[in-house]
């Protein structure tokens, strides 16, 4: 998928939000999920060095 969504695993927490009484562990942990996954894309993107020499044998 081209687009990552990522959520804190409380969902939207209406029932708490604006009472200052949330902790913001999971989202932090969502947004550093997020952050993996982006670069964990881009090393996956890059082309593989290969080494096409031939191998030198010492005798």
């Amino acid at each position: 998928l081209p687009a990552i969504r990522t959520s804190p695993d409380h969902g939207t927490a209406f029932a708490i939000a604006g009472r200052n009484l949330a902790d913001e562990t999971s989202m932090r942990s969502a947004l550093f999920a997020c952050y993996d996954i982006i670069l964990n894309r881009r090393e996956y993107q890059q082309p593989q060095q290969t080494n096409t020499e031939e191998p030198e044998f010492v005798v």
